[in-house]
């Protein structure tokens, strides 16, 4: 037989003894570690005080209509505060779309305006608040998907 073959058998034995005995001593951790009996989380970012290296950064990008852009724009403020968050960016604009003349006598007429009003907002949020902050925002939208 070869070296080099031996050597990959030996090196593929190693390595599968060694992850089944991580595997079962990730379990004892796991089990150790658990917050509690009773709490049950639909988070994927759940508090891990012991890895202080790495921090989890979740993103969300949504586009929805809503009924009034400025109470809309409030709330969304109102609700990054409560959960420990604040406001990074913020452009509220309007923009025309259409202005219709309507002639109402030989002299004069009435013109009617449609226009969109808009806002982006960048938030941030503690890690493990998204969720909620997600939620309670939703409850704001008219129309979820492209708002264009």
């Amino acid at each position: 037989m070869k070296p080099t073959k031996i050597i990959l058998g030996l090196g593929l034995a190693i390595s599968l003894l060694g992850c089944g005995a991580g595997k079962d001593k990730m379990k004892e951790e796991a089990k150790s570690d658990s917050i509690s009996k009773d709490f049950i989380s639909s988070s994927a970012a759940i508090e891990n005080k012991k890895d202080t290296a790495h921090k989890f950064i979740r993103t969300a990008d949504l586009k929805f209509k809503v009924k009034s852009v400025i109470k809309s724009t409030y709330n969304i403020e109102e609700i990054t505060s409560r959960q420990g968050g604040f406001v990074t960016y913020t452009n509220l604009t309007s923009s025309i779309d259409k202005i219709t003349p309507t002639a109402v006598s030989a002299d004069s007429s009435l013109e009617t305006t449609q226009y969109t009003v808009t806002n982006s907002i960048t938030l941030r949020v503690p890690n493990i608040k998204l969720d909620t902050t997600l939620k309670e925002i939703s409850k704001n939208i008219d129309y979820l998907g492209s708002a264009d």
